[in-house]
């Protein structure tokens, strides 16, 4: 008999098609990217945002389809 997945898989999962969870995400990396006095730091922090924006539309698109 095959196994169901576990509830953490399952939420894990949800989560890459739930937008505001992307969206969330990103506006955290923003904050934390504020507090951050290395430029480069920064930059990458900015960086990471950004792409979690990304995910938001890919989610936001897989939703829609």
């Amino acid at each position: 008999m095959a196994r169901l997945p576990s509830q953490r898989i399952v939420a894990t999962l949800f989560k890459r098609f739930d937008a505001q969870h992307w969206r969330d995400r990103a506006g955290e990396a923003r904050a934390n990217a504020a507090k951050l006095d290395d430029p480069d730091a920064r930059r990458l922090m900015f960086e990471i945002a950004i792409t979690y924006d990304h995910l938001a539309i890919k989610a936001e698109e897989a939703r829609s389809s």
